[in-house]
C-alpha cells in the first residue's frame, strides 16, 4: 500500500503507533488518530525514537504526504509526529494536539535521551507540565513542512527539533499554540528554520 484514507484509530496503550514509515513514500488523508490516555506516564513512549508516535517517518526514502487530517495524543512525551534519519514530511490543512499527562513518580530531570520525558532543567521550563510535544524531527537532513496546519501542545513544545544536523523545519500559514510552560518551535545541530 502506498496511501491511506479516511482512517480512525483509537489506542490507549503508551507503546502504540498508529503509523511507521520507513523508507517508502506513503500518503496520508482524512486520517483521524486518537492515541493514549492520562494513564501513559513516560515509562513506555520516547519521542526521542519515535516510541508511541501516532506517525513516524524515517529513512532518506522515507517521504510522507499528510492532508485534511488530525492527530491527538494523551500522555507523557506521546508525539503525534515524529521524522528522522533523514525522512521527510508535508502536512497540510491539518491539526496535531499533545495534551501531555502526569510524569510517573520517582523521575528525575535529566538530558540523558534514553530516559528524558520532559525538558531538561536548564531550558527553564516547568516538567511537571511540560512532557509532551506535539512533533520533533530528529537525525541528518530530516525536513518538516507544515503548511496551514494548527498545532497546539499542553506543555513542552508545538514544533520541535532535536539530535542530528541539516534539518530543515517549515511552517507556512500554521498556527502554534503551546498552552502551559513551553516554547513554539526550537532549532539545535545546523538545523533551518523557515
Amino acid at each position: 500500500s502506498t496511501s491511506a484514507s479516511n482512517v480512525t484509530i483509537n489506542g490507549k496503550a503508551g507503546d502504540f503507533s498508529g503509523f511507521l514509515i520507513d523508507n517508502v513514500e506513503y500518503e496520508i488523508s482524512g486520517a483521524d488518530i486518537t492515541l493514549g490516555d492520562t494513564d501513559v506516564d513516560g515509562l513506555n513512549t520516547n519521542d526521542f525514537a519515535g516510541l508511541g508516535a501516532a506517525v513516524m517517518v524515517s529513512g532518506d526514502s522515507g517521504k510522507l504526504t499528510v492532508t485534511d487530517s488530525s492527530f491527538e495524543t494523551t500522555g507523557v512525551a506521546k508525539l503525534p509526529i515524529f521524522v528522522d534519519n533523514g525522512g521527510s514530511l508535508l502536512m497540510k490543512n491539518s491539526s496535531l494536539n499533545a495534551k501531555g499527562g502526569t510524569i510517573y513518580e520517582g523521575y528525575m530531570s535529566t538530558a540523558d535521551q534514553m530516559e528524558m520525558v520532559s525538558p531538561p532543567w536548564v531550558l527553564g521550563l516547568d516538567g511537571a507540565v511540560a512532557n509532551a510535544r506535539a512533533s520533533n524531527l530528529m537525525g541528518n537532513y530530516s525536513l518538516g513542512v507544515y503548511v496551514d496546519c494548527d498545532v497546539e501542545a499542553y506543555g513542552w513544545a508545538g514544533l520541535s527539533t532535536d539530535s542530528g544536523s541539516m534539518m530543515h523545519l517549515v511552517a507556512v500559514n500554521t498556527t502554534i499554540d503551546v498552552e502551559k510552560s513551553g516554547y513554539g518551535t526550537y532549532v539545535i545541530g545546523g538545523c533551518t528554520q523557515d
